[in-house]
């Protein structure tokens, strides 16, 4: 039975209400404490807090301009104020400021003040009588308020004498300083000239100028003062919107981040989202905490626009001054703060556009549903560089993907990406919803397995069993395989040329080993996970190579040995060319660091002159082999002529075999000769002649 009085509701509401009391306390949002602990009247509760509180907001107000905006606006004497010379004085320059002027001699007898409540005392002594002369003052306001477009430069500098000496004199008169290259926008000789006169760059730095000059001014005062820089980007505005050049509007408006609010009112939000429309990359240098009310208050719609122009905003790169070291050493330096923040707002952008997308997609038909993948899977496809800077990171990729597959958004690649996540993050769910949008969508071609392996690499090297799905799946199609395990190859290849480059001797050692402990590792679990997959035998191929550089190096040796190998299989007519023309593409595409001093280009070339010196090895085997297959393999050496200077007999060979099938009857083989004759003269012609002897020349 419970006890007489006991009422379990109410005590769990009065524990509720603590909670958040306590939150807001400890959150630092210390006018909504106030606020609450007196309309739950239980501020007698709280005498060490209050007093700290009050402190807090009695040193806030006395030392930042926001500080003091805020004290006036939102103090009363129900929050039950503390008895402290500094509050004390903070409420008589409250009453000053609202038109009390037996406040001034209050301002003048309070004692015991901190040194900032002094400080502005004193700002406030200095002030001079003539602030307080409101027939003066009405008449050098009135032109701000009636006839902005009328305001010169004089008229600040009047309003700034007025003022006496002091801070907002300066201040005044520095926002004047301002106005007259606002008023150039719209005069004649500019007018004239048209759009050629406009800088959108010139503009930003204008507004930029205003907003330091206008800083620290009260706020009410502020927002008059700012009428005449208004009105001349009001009427700029007014001049170019009948062109109707989007566009260039929208780069207008971008130079104008802080006024055009001001100019456009209410409607700024909707007129600057329309416009970013039209030019994604202007950026308008929108407040973090603005950004992220609008994420959470905008339409799908909306959100979309907003979408544009955050990407825009996190594609521009920063010129990079200095020579072709300068940024050798960023990995030294912290992650830009700015850039930090915008990635995060556009994430949660993404987040709250899924969940819109989800929202709507439950009342669509099929069809419709099909065409919002349709739509929707590049746009997520060409975003995912922005929203994971590691691609390695599965367990935030299959959050995504989880709510992309909910939405409806993704298509046929991001249900393979979708599996090689599933099966690393052991996901089974995802696996289904996977293979289900695989079925409902166009078959798999090459182009988009090679899309998987050469973005997400990192997602299964070197766990090769995470590809165990897409093996299964695409078992009887072994044309889809040839690119995923061609991209297995070269990263094999890529650990044995970095082992092999941190074997040498001496600096270059030093300079091509960081990282080579993790190299060898990678090998060895690539190794491991090829074991593990022998019921594959299209990796068949991948664990003879393994085999071959036993060390986890690449060697000649072992080199030849995987040569060898090729020979062996019935597709090495085929297999010749392909591995040349491998050899050749990574030469060209080698990543050659500004500390690398050609060490990797070094082991490519020792790659491609063995496997030519391996060539002519067994030149016998062009006896046989497909006309088709010894033409590509000329095309090849004509491309790269470099290597074609010391290999004259192969190319010797070659011919004679050419002509010995060409008597023989082939006549195909008359085509590849006359390919093959050029190339043979080359080398001779490049042969620099030998140096007559003295003897010879007398």
């Amino acid at each position: 039975m419970p006890r007489k009085g006991w009422n379990p509701v109410a005590k769990k509401k009065i524990k509720k209400i603590r909670r958040e009391i306590d939150r807001l306390y400890q959150n630092g949002r210390y006018w909504e404490w106030l606020q609450r602990i007196q309309a739950e009247q239980i501020a007698d509760q709280y005498p060490r807090e209050l007093d700290q509180a009050w402190k807090s907001l009695t040193r806030k107000a006395l030392r930042l301009p926001a500080g003091l905006e805020e004290f006036r606006a939102r103090v009363s004497d129900q929050l039950n104020p503390p008895k402290l010379p500094d509050f004390d004085f903070l409420m008589a320059l409250k009453r000053l400021c609202d038109g009390d002027d037996s406040a001034l001699r209050d301002l003048a007898t309070i004692k015991g003040l901190s040194p900032a409540a002094a400080i502005l005392r004193d700002r406030a002594r200095g002030w001079g009588v003539g602030i307080w002369d409101r027939n003066r003052l009405s008449k050098l306001l009135k032109p701000f308020a009636e006839q902005p477009e009328s305001v010169t430069q004089r008229h600040f500098e009047q309003l700034g004498m007025a003022v006496g000496q002091s801070e907002l004199a300066v201040r005044v008169k520095q926002l004047g300083t301002e106005l007259p290259a606002f008023r150039r926008l719209n005069q004649r000789p500019t007018v004239r000239r048209g759009w050629n006169a406009i800088s959108p760059t010139q503009l930003k730095r204008m507004d930029r100028a205003v907003v330091k000059a206008s800083t620290g001014l009260p706020e009410a005062l502020r927002r008059l003062l700012l009428l005449p820089f208004c009105v001349q980007v009001s009427a700029l505005l007014r001049r170019f919107a009948p062109e109707r050049k989007t566009d260039d509007l929208a780069a207008l408006v971008a130079g104008f981040p802080f006024l055009f609010p001001l100019v456009a009112g209410d409607r700024a939000e909707e007129l600057t989202d329309r416009l970013m429309a039209f030019n994604a990359g202007a950026t308008t240098g929108l407040d973090p905490q603005d950004l992220k009310r609008r994420i959470e208050s905008s339409s799908l719609e909306d959100n979309l626009l907003l979408l544009n122009r955050m990407r825009a905003a996190l594609q521009e790169k920063p010129t990079r001054q200095g020579g072709p070291l300068s940024g050798l050493f960023d990995f030294l330096e912290g992650p830009d703060e700015d850039l930090k923040t915008r990635a995060r707002l556009f994430r949660s952008l993404y987040d709250k556009l899924i969940a819109q997308i989800a929202a709507r997609s439950k009342d669509l038909p099929s069809r419709e549903n099909k065409e919002l993948r349709r739509v929707m899977e590049p746009i997520v496809i060409g975003d995912l560089p922005l929203l994971f800077d590691d691609a390695s990171d599965g367990g935030r990729l299959a959050r995504l993907l989880d709510r992309l597959f909910t939405a409806g958004c993704a298509g046929k690649r991001l249900a393979l990406l979708t599996l090689l996540v599933a099966r690393r993050e052991r996901l089974s769910s995802l696996v289904a919803a996977a293979e289900q949008v695989l079925d409902q969508s166009s078959p798999v071609d090459p182009s988009d397995i090679r899309w998987l392996t050469e973005e997400f690499d990192l997602l299964y090297f070197p766990r090769l069993r995470v590809l165990i799905p897409l093996l299964d799946r695409f078992r009887a199609d072994p044309s889809l395989l040839t690119y995923l395990i061609g991209n297995i190859h070269s990263m094999i290849d890529e650990i044995l040329v970095t082992n092999a480059m941190a074997g040498r001797k001496g600096l270059l050692s030093f300079l091509g080993g960081f990282g080579t402990g993790e190299r060898r590792e990678d090998f060895r679990i690539v190794r491991l996970e090829l074991e593990a997959l022998k019921e594959y035998p299209e990796l068949d191929r991948l664990r003879t190579l393994v085999a071959c550089f036993a060390t986890g190096r690449y060697t000649k040796e072992g080199f030849l040995g995987w040569l060898a190998y090729l020979r062996s299989q019935s597709d090495w007519p085929e297999m010749l060319p392909a591995e040349l023309r491998r050899l050749f593409h990574r030469r060209d595409n080698v990543d050659e660091g500004p500390l690398s001093f050609g060490i990797a280009l070094g082991c490519l070339d020792e790659q491609i002159s063995a496997l030519l010196g391996f060539i002519k090895q067994h030149s016998a085997d062009f006896q046989t082999m497909d006309l088709a297959a010894i033409q590509e393999l000329i095309r090849l050496l004509t491309a790269n002529e470099q290597f074609i200077r010391d290999q004259t007999i192969l190319l010797i060979r070659i011919g004679n075999i050419l002509e010995q099938r060409l008597q023989a009857g082939e006549a195909e083989a008359a085509t590849v000769q006359k390919v093959l004759l050029p190339l043979i003269k080359k080398p001779a012609e490049a042969r620099p002649k030998g140096r007559k002897s003295r003897r010879s020349r007398r």
